[in-house]
């Protein structure tokens, strides 16, 4: 028996407790926008195969075409799970983006991504050659070499080497219960302390969307009363950056992700702190009234439209 086609404007796959695509579903119904998603969770998972002889996609049982697709890699379910079991999270992110990368007629963000983009070292490595102010840094797991360049701990944070971990006073970290042994078990990042205003500027697609925050807390995503408003990416203090973000995100194969920019008290330069290839946007879209979601949607399927 044939299988049904389903031909939807829209994938989302993901976890299904993440708010960004919970919006990102929203936002493509108040399109108009067919939408079938991939959504897993602790507790339940999708049904879905790929069949490599016939190159097919298949979700419960039926062979499904979309135009476009978003995935994101889940990051609210993994608390739930058991030791013992495999993680899911990576499978499934694997999974989808294996499937999407077999189909060249499904247009997705960051198809052509370099194998070394998202590895932080790199990319404020290619910013600085760019010429984007880079905040005086050491990554190292090193005590005696960590004091010895930040001996003001004041004026340092520390952040992890990877991932989305928070960004920390230098002065807080108990470095003899850490590190008894005069090695932290993994490098960090420790560099200059930089102010606000803070920037995030996302890239979707061609178009840039850009925010400033300002925040009492030296890492906004712990300020409740952070605040946050849309500014102009072709204006004022990011008119001569953006043209450099742009040129690196397509050094590295990004046509979505966002730049996180801070400010050098000293001077007022806007200094690089990072690039996320797969960013949170729940919030920021909420700021900016839907505009980020929307033009988030318009540009994923103008990526279809040149297939």
């Amino acid at each position: 028996m044939t299988a049904e086609i389903l031909r939807p404007d829209l994938l989302i796959a993901g976890g299904r407790n993440d708010p960004c695509l919970q919006l990102l579903e929203a936002r493509a119904g108040d399109l108009g926008l067919s939408v079938a998603t991939i959504y897993h969770d602790a507790e339940a998972e999708a049904a879905v195969s790929l069949d490599f002889n016939q190159n097919t996609l298949m979700l419960a049982a039926r062979h499904i075409c979309p135009k476009a697709a978003f995935v994101r890699m889940d990051v609210f379910s993994s608390e739930l799970e058991k030791v013992e079991v495999l993680p899911r999270a990576p499978g499934w992110f694997s999974f989808v983006l294996g499937a999407l990368v077999m189909q060249p007629d499904i247009g997705f963000f960051n198809r052509d991504m370099a194998s070394f983009a998202g590895i932080k070292i790199a990319d404020l490595s290619r910013a600085r050659h760019l010429g984007l102010a880079v905040p005086a840094t050491l990554v190292s797991n090193d005590v005696v070499e960590i004091r010895r360049f930040a001996a003001d701990t004041e004026g340092f944070v520390a952040k992890p080497v990877n991932g989305g971990g928070y960004c920390k006073p230098l002065g807080g970290i108990d470095f003899d219960t850490l590190a008894p042994s005069g090695s932290l078990p993994i490098p960090a990042f420790v560099q200059e302390k930089l102010d606000y205003p803070e920037y995030r500027i996302y890239r979707l697609g061609n178009r840039f969307i850009s925010f400033v925050v300002q925040s009492e807390e030296l890492d906004y995503r712990f300020d409740r009363a952070a605040r946050m408003a849309v500014c102009q990416s072709d204006h004022g203090p990011l008119a001569t950056i953006v043209p450099s973000l742009r040129m690196m995100s397509d050094e590295l194969g990004l046509n979505f992700c966002a730049f996180d920019m801070k400010t050098r008290a000293s001077t007022g330069e806007l200094c690089f702190l990072e690039v996320n290839s797969g960013p949170m946007f729940a919030a920021h879209d909420q700021v900016s009234s839907g505009e980020l979601g929307r033009v988030l949607l318009e540009e994923l399927l103008a990526l279809s439209s040149t297939k």
